[in-house]
């Protein structure tokens, strides 16, 4: 994801690790326009090692129409 690990598991991409900035967001949702295997259905993020901001650019990326037209889930845990 643009040098940011993610992690899947089944249909969930996590993201635990800090470091997280909107380039890795973006390549992220290219990801799944563009890789027919690619079809995460929630995300799901370790709150704690995001501020606030990425955590609403994220939610409003997730939330943004894709070209498969996924419903994606943005989930944080706590």
């Amino acid at each position: 994801m643009g040098g940011y690990t993610a992690y899947m598991g089944g249909d969930k991409l996590y993201f635990v690790n800090s470091g997280l900035g909107i380039e890795h967001i973006a390549a992220m949702l290219t990801r799944i326009d563009d890789d027919a295997t690619f079809t995460p259905r929630k995300i799901v993020v370790f709150h704690y090692r995001f501020n606030d901001k990425e955590l609403r650019e994220f939610s409003e990326a997730v939330n943004a129409p894709n070209r498969k037209h996924l419903q994606l889930d943005f989930i944080q845990r706590f």
